[in-house]
């Protein structure tokens, strides 16, 4: 029992003149609106997928979205390539799979793991 929830964080690199030679930037990110935009909170972006964990279509949907993201073991999926929007920069995009359900303690969310 439970949902099923799906969000995006990203890492920008700018390679600039720096004495490090470059700055970095981290956030989440709401797909729809824009892959650049980097929002502090969680709670700023929409999910990238919400489904309850009973739900038929769930490995289907969970398929989609992580194509071309690597598994690191905990729920969170690496891209497997870097984006550039603009001269010097990348981008790096995650995947983050949340278990949100009902425990003794009231709404628990976890990192959830599937095996697709």
């Amino acid at each position: 029992m439970g949902r099923i929830t799906a969000w995006m964080t990203a890492s920008q690199t700018v390679f600039n003149d720096t004495e490090e030679g470059y700055t970095e930037e981290h956030g989440w990110i709401d797909p729809p609106w824009s892959r650049t935009q980097l929002h502090d909170s969680r709670n700023d972006v929409r999910p990238l997928l919400d489904l309850w964990i009973e739900d038929d279509d769930l490995t289907e949907e969970l398929r989609d979205i992580l194509i071309g993201f690597n598994d690191n073991g905990d729920g969170s999926y690496y891209g497997n390539e870097t984006e550039s929007f603009r001269p010097n920069e990348s981008w790096h995009y995650a995947i983050h799979l949340k278990h949100k359900f009902f425990g003794p303690d009231g709404w628990v969310e976890a990192p959830y793991h599937p095996s697709l």
